[in-house]
């Protein structure tokens, strides 16, 4: 696996009042190069400038400097060790211009010092789509990626994915439009072509004589998800059922042109699901405090969505409880206080779970990522109780996931303690300590629970009762005994 390593600028050493514009830089590198390298690349985040660089293949090595004030924004290249690093510097402004340069193809592969370097650069080129007057998005095959040409006898079928993010946003309802051309099958063949989304059959049109195919379907709203399993299916049965030589396949070819339609809107319930769609274009960042520790934690999670995005997105930084225009925003360095603020379904306090209905409770220092609508807008909230060292830790296993962001699932909340790995759970399923979790008594004890004691209170209670009585009736037979016996000897 390759690896880049991201040198983030030591924010105590940044002037206050450029450290949110050096922040800001350096997650816009961290979106362009997680997007950039993908899931294949492991990123790590570090602070400084390295001493040493080694030249290798599988490695790059990008830094952000934050120069002097009034320094212009500037992305040059140096030989550092026996290896090229890719210095992105300049101060306020200039800096965060000389960040959304990095993506530049003419700075992709650059290994060898550059004279003077790149000045200033134009935002990250944000994905462009055919929008109609419905307001609707289309992603063409082309533009997918996909095979366009199916052929053979039998069955014969290509699988693509299409994500809610290819379209720039969430969507609540999509239909395929599809035109291709097809060789008729010869007399006594019989053909069909196909159209399935999760293993859905949406359409499915016979190939006749005609040569031509045009297919318009919706796909059924219980069928979509955030990611779309797409699969084009030819069947063909030949003449008598039977192959045999010189036999034609049929050849069914797509016009690139066709693809999905999508409405904007949002089908998916609250949760990390609902991502990286909702943040597509520009992912806006608040901070709760611009510190090296909260900067590494943002770093993660801005990876981790970017990643997964079909283009670099904007990064725009403000501080937490701002005035935000972001329609999804996302949260860190969060104290219980500022959770609180937020409305987080999971306070950043002692708390229990009872997930398949086996409970354990965290009582530890740990560290939680929340993703939840609240006040009209997504938000997706990391924040720690007391320490915030665990902040970094939770960021950097959701980045590490075997699916990234997508290997949260469709949970609410994933946590960690400094013992712990990292876990996800459904809101409903986590309270605070002293909470009630549904079917539990005010006592906090679970009802279940209390059914269970009285059972075995009676069965107890019942138990003695027996052996009351069994004793009482061993003591009268051996008062009978004895009687008897003396009985026996008077006589």
């Amino acid at each position: 696996m390759s690896k880049v390593t991201v040198w983030e600028p030591p924010l105590a050493a940044v002037p206050e009042a450029d450290r949110e514009t050096a922040a800001e830089a350096a997650l816009q590198v961290a979106a362009i190069v997680a997007q950039q390298y993908g899931r294949q690349t492991r990123i790590d985040f570090r602070q400084g400038i390295p001493s040493s660089v080694t030249l290798s293949a599988d490695t790059r090595d990008v830094a952000i400097e934050d120069a002097p004030p009034g320094s212009p924004g500037q992305v040059r290249v140096e030989q550092v060790g026996s290896g090229p690093l890719l210095v992105v510097s300049g101060s306020g402004a200039g800096l965060a211009a000389a960040s959304r340069t990095v993506g530049s193809s003419a700075l992709a592969l650059a290994t060898a010092p550059a004279a003077g370097g790149v000045v200033g650069g134009n935002l990250p080129a944000v994905p462009t789509y055919s929008v109609d007057n419905a307001g609707e998005r289309t992603v063409t095959l082309a533009q997918m990626g996909s095979t366009l040409t199916l052929e053979g006898v039998g069955t014969t079928s290509v699988n693509d994915v299409l994500t809610q993010a290819q379209f720039g946003s969430s969507v609540d309802r999509l239909a395929v439009h599809l035109k291709a051309t097809y060789t008729p099958p010869p007399s006594g063949g019989y053909a069909t072509f196909s159209v399935l989304v999760n293993k859905y059959i949406v359409a499915s049109d016979t190939l006749n004589g005609s040569g031509v195919l045009s297919i318009t379907a919706a796909v059924p709203a219980t069928v979509l998800s955030r990611v779309e399993d797409i699969t084009f299916r030819l069947d063909y049965s030949p003449p008598g059922g039977v192959c045999h030589l010189g036999l034609i396949p049929v050849q069914v070819t797509i016009d690139p042109s066709s693809g999905f339609v999508a409405g904007l809107g949002q089908l998916l319930p609250p949760g990390f699901e609902r991502s990286p769609q909702n943040v597509a274009n520009v992912i806006g960042v608040e901070l709760v405090s611009v510190d090296d520790n909260t900067l590494e934690a943002a770093s993660n999670v801005v990876s981790s969505l970017a990643q997964i995005l079909p283009a670099a997105p904007r990064v725009e930084v403000g501080q937490a409880g701002s005035s935000s225009s972001f329609q999804t925003v996302l949260v860190v360095g969060a104290t219980p206080q500022v959770a609180a603020g937020f409305g987080a379904p999971l306070p950043l306090a002692p708390f229990r779970t009872v997930p398949g209905g086996a409970g354990y409770r965290v009582d530890q220092p740990f560290a939680a990522l929340e993703a939840f609508h609240h006040g009209g807008r997504d938000v997706i909230l990391l924040g720690a109780d007391k320490d915030r060292a665990l902040l970094t830790v939770v960021g950097k296993e959701v980045l590490d996931l075997p699916g990234g962001w997508y290997g949260l699932g469709s949970g609410e909340i994933a946590f960690t303690t400094a013992a712990g790995k990292l876990r996800t759970v459904a809101t409903g399923s986590a309270v605070s300590q002293g909470g009630v979790l549904p079917g539990e008594t005010g006592g906090g004890v679970p009802a279940w629970l209390e059914v269970a004691i009285a059972l075995v209170a009676l069965a107890v209670a019942a138990r003695i009762t027996w052996l009351a009585l069994r004793m009482a009736r061993l003591r009268r037979k051996a008062a009978e005994a004895e009687e008897n016996a003396e009985a026996r000897g008077s006589g």
